[in-house]
C-alpha cells in the first residue's frame, strides 16, 4: 500500500504556519520509508530550523544550494542562537 492513510504523523515542531505543509509533506516521505519516529520528528525539527534561519537572513528559497547549506551547517549551526535545539555533529 502506497498510501499515508495508515501512518500516523509525527508532531513536530514548525513554527510558521506557511512551513506546515512542507513538515507535513516531508514527515510523510520519511514515515513512508520507515524511519523512526525520534528521527522523523529531529528531521523535520532541523529542515524548519533551517527555514527559518533562511527567512531571518532575507534567502530566498529558489536560490538555496550547497554553498547555502554549507553556511548553515558550518557558519550558523556552532553559533546558533535563535532557540532551536541543535546538535553537535552535522
Amino acid at each position: 500500500m502506497n498510501s499515508t492513510s495508515q501512518y500516523q504523523l509525527v508532531p513536530c515542531r514548525v513554527d510558521e504556519p506557511e512551513h506546515e505543509p512542507y513538515a507535513d509533506a516531508f514527515d510523510r516521505y520519511l514515515i513512508e520509508r520507515g524511519y523512526a519516529r525520534d528521527t522523523v520528528r529531529a528531521y523535520v525539527g532541523y529542515a524548519s530550523h533551517f527555514l527559518r534561519w533562511t527567512q531571518r537572513d532575507g534567502l530566498d528559497l529558489l536560490g538555496i544550494d550547497e554553498a547555502v547549506v554549507t553556511q548553515f551547517l558550518v557558519d550558523h549551526l556552532p553559533h546558533c542562537d535563535c532557540g532551536w535545539p541543535t546538535r553537535g555533529d552535522q
